[in-house]
């Protein structure tokens, strides 16, 4: 099999086991690839806003917490 059908398969397998992971039952059979791929992110979307993510501090924030103390707090 042409490696570029092998990874559509092996995509297509892998959303239909993320819907059911998510949902608790396989997907209808009337609901195509891109519809099951579609509910599977938006489930994604909804856990994100449960449990926002932490802000990040960015880079210079990160260089901040790990720079060398210089007002004597050592």
């Amino acid at each position: 099999m042409d490696s570029a059908w092998t990874f559509f398969r092996d995509s297509a397998k892998s959303n239909i086991v993320d819907y059911e992971a998510k949902k608790g039952e396989p997907p209808p059979a009337e609901l195509s690839i891109t519809e099951i791929e579609a509910a599977t992110r938006n489930e994604l979307l909804t856990l994100g806003t449960l449990n926002p993510p932490k802000k990040s501090l960015g880079l210079f924030g990160l260089a901040a917490r790990y720079a060398p103390k210089t007002d004597g707090q050592g």
